[in-house]
């Protein structure tokens, strides 16, 4: 597996879609999973920046214009999606094409590094490629706006789109920002999903959110601010903590898998065998300077904002029956839109705070990325400020290197 990570506006989505085309333009395929906490939502696209245009790829220059048609996401528990494949991208019913050939659902998971060989791919794939690659994708839009996404979920997800990518002998690309759900497949996480406690909740219920921060601080020191910046959020992170304690649990210990409830077990997910210890990976760090980091920010916020309405993507929202509190706890552009949606900040107070909690955020990105070096994640970083095309090939060169290395 190779692993994009970097800190908002680096551009991760437009390199591992670039990257994905190569693989598929060598001879082999690539799926990209993503690693975002918010855009498995479906309906959260501006905000989330799904950018859901740059996996259609271009083959040759007179292809530069990305075909009108929206790419198929990739079900994490779909063994074909055929729509989206290279092979067929006018075709829905087109049957998934593996290096080697067609696997069936039925198949044994073949890992994706063993079907790339260097110095060549197998063959498989058609001769011709189709002016516009339809790059297979996973982990977007498939939850409902207003519900709650874990790192269990993710973990568990993952895993279902992991084996079904391996099962097509293709090559799987992790690309994110969400640091927790990244280290979480690297180093096998081991999760127990805590239950709801309705008495332990009836008795927080009507607490300010200065009380509520302080009954947390009890259990564990307070990092940052993110468990804290909603009452909902502050309780069910006190809810967590107090599961914790009474089962005797720690954060830093794995969790037996028979203690994982068994609605929701890597057995009856589908994961035979359960979660592996550690997902082995390349992982790439994308790395831009600090100023044009906060350029693009700032570019990119006031486009979403002044061109591509992102005020009216939260307004339908809520609408659509979103509660206000659960967009709230999604932060940043939700967070801030929807108060300035409820009347309790202007346009211009909502536009200059969001901004600076998005650079703030970027920042806090970037502690995280190096505490995961710290806890023995190997990032490479490369320089980002290329064309994403460029990025890719030096990955892709990357990827290769290592693999002869293991020869």
């Amino acid at each position: 597996m190779i692993t994009i990570l970097g800190p908002t506006a680096c551009g991760k989505t437009a390199v591992a879609t670039q990257l994905a085309a190569r693989f598929w333009q060598q001879g082999t395929g690539a799926e990209i999973i993503s690693a975002d906490s918010r855009q498995v939502f479906r309906g959260m696209d501006i905000g989330t920046g799904k950018d859901l245009a740059d996996y259609d790829v271009p083959t040759s220059p007179s292809s530069a214009s990305p075909s009108s048609a929206s790419p198929s996401p990739a079900s994490p528990s779909s063994a074909s999606p055929s729509s989206v494949s290279p092979s067929s991208p006018s075709s829905a019913s087109a049957s998934p094409v593996s290096p080697s050939s067609p696997s069936s659902a039925s198949a044994s998971p073949v890992s994706p590094v063993e079907a790339v060989v260097p110095g060549g791919f197998p063959p498989g794939l058609p001769s011709g490629l189709p002016p516009v690659l339809h790059i297979p994708y996973h982990l977007i839009d498939i939850a409902q706006p207003g519900t709650k996404y874990s790192v269990f979920e993710f973990q568990r997800d993952f895993m279902r789109a992991y084996i079904d990518i391996g099962s097509r002998a293709r090559v799987p690309i992790l690309c994110g920002g969400t640091g927790l759900y990244i280290e979480s497949v690297l180093r096998g996480y081991n999760l127990v999903e805590v239950p709801v406690n309705p008495e332990l909740r009836r008795q927080l219920e009507g607490k300010t959110l200065a009380e509520l921060t302080a009954i947390l601080a009890t259990y564990k020191r307070l990092h940052n601010t993110t468990d804290v910046d909603t009452a909902r959020r502050a309780i069910r992170a006190i809810e967590i903590e107090e599961y914790y304690r009474q089962s005797g649990l720690s954060h830093s210990s794995a969790v037996p898998s028979a203690e994982v409830p068994p609605s929701t077990s890597p057995a009856a997910c589908g994961l035979v065998g359960g979660l592996p210890s550690a997902i082995p990976s390349i992982t790439i760090g994308l790395d831009i300077p600090r100023d044009l980091r906060r350029e693009r920010i700032t570019a990119r916020l006031r486009r979403r904002l002044q061109e591509e309405h992102m005020t009216d993507e939260v307004q339908h929202l809520l609408d659509s029956g979103v509660p206000a509190e659960a967009l709230l706890s999604y932060g940043l552009e939700y967070r801030y839109i929807t108060l300035h949606l409820l009347g309790q900040l202007s346009f211009d107070d909502m536009a200059r705070q969001l901004e600076i909690a998005i650079h703030q955020f970027a920042k806090r990105q970037m502690t995280y990325f190096r505490g995961m070096e710290r806890r023995g994640v190997n990032i490479r970083w490369i320089d980002a400020t290329s064309a994403p095309k460029d990025v890719a090939d030096e990955i892709f060169g990357i990827f290769l290197a290592s693999f002869k290395e293991k020869l």
